[in-house]
């Protein structure tokens, strides 16, 4: 289990927790569709028929961290996937793993020097980013992704990636570049960072840390829809579960990528939209929820 399996349990612990303490998600809706409701929406070419959506929505995360920092195919989510390709007995993806992770350190050393990226190899890095998107899906699953299945060659699985879905990853980081210079270079930036009470909940990773913010990526077509869905709960648990505020988080937001759209609370903001008690500190819920998770034996 991770934190959003737990979100998704509504008799887990701290999906009981956060519904005694932080009740109001009907109000945080009504605030977030007032804010996004006239965001234009980036959609893909084609048939939308068994169209990949969240292959495409991971793998996107992929490409988009490049953008503040190359990192290596060894350091994702994707490589515990590739363990559990062994363990799961998926030997043609524990296979390939290498080969792939190889093909992708060799263009993230090629970015590290400053070359261009040619539209060619925005292609490949494309194609490379479903390929860890399928593999991040077995490490969330414990199931394979087909793309994945009846092969041991990684230029098979890269050339099953329909040409629709790397163009639609192409529009998707253009509009990202054109959606706020600032986030490109910020002055700090943790990618997929850890939360030292991750384990209470089985693990909880978040996309990005800028400036003290904590970042999720969400690549929907239909924003206002997601009233029924954990986001607010998932942010604000990433920050609860930051036990020693290692991060010195001041808050959270969604960067909604078909939108082009940040959106962002400081924690009291947050708080207040979900009918928090006032005048509890985040330290202090912090400690509330560790005490409940420990009492109910998470660990």
């Amino acid at each position: 289990m991770s934190l959003t399996s737990e979100l998704h349990e509504p008799d887990s612990p701290i999906s009981q927790f956060f519904a005694a303490h932080f009740p109001d998600r009907d109000g945080f809706w009504n605030a977030w569709s007032e804010r996004v409701w006239m965001f234009p929406t980036i959609r893909p070419h084609g048939s939308l028929a068994n169209y990949p959506w969240a292959l495409v929505g991971a793998a996107l995360d992929y490409r988009i961290r490049i953008c503040w920092r190359p990192y290596a195919a060894a350091d994702t989510v994707a490589a515990i996937g590739a363990r559990y390709a062994r363990r799961y007995e998926m030997p043609g993806a524990a296979e390939m793993w290498h080969d792939l992770a190889s093909r992708w350190d060799v263009m993230m050393a090629y970015i590290k020097r400053g070359l261009p990226l040619d539209p060619d190899r925005e292609d490949r890095i494309a194609r490379m980013c479903i390929a860890l998107a399928a593999y991040e899906a077995i490490a969330r699953s414990g199931r394979e992704v087909s793309l994945l299945a009846r092969t041991t060659k990684i230029d098979e699985v890269l050339s099953r990636v329909p040409a629709e879905v790397v163009d639609d990853i192409d529009n998707l980081l253009d509009e990202f570049k054109r959606s706020d210079d600032r986030f490109i270079s910020p002055q700090s930036t943790v990618l997929n960072p850890m939360f030292s009470g991750a384990m209470m909940v089985g693990g909880a990773d978040g996309d990005v840390i800028l400036d003290q913010y904590l970042w999720d990526f969400k690549t929907t077509l239909h924003p206002t829809r997601a009233s029924n869905d954990y986001w607010p709960y998932q942010l604000l648990g990433y920050g609860l579960l930051d036990l020693d505020d290692q991060y010195q988080l001041e808050g959270a937001g969604i960067y909604l990528s078909r939108q082009g759209a940040w959106i962002s609370w400081s924690w009291p903001e947050m708080l207040a939209l979900l009918g928090a008690r006032p005048n509890v500190s985040m330290r202090e819920w912090r400690a509330r929820l560790s005490r409940h998770l420990l009492a109910n034996s998470l660990l």
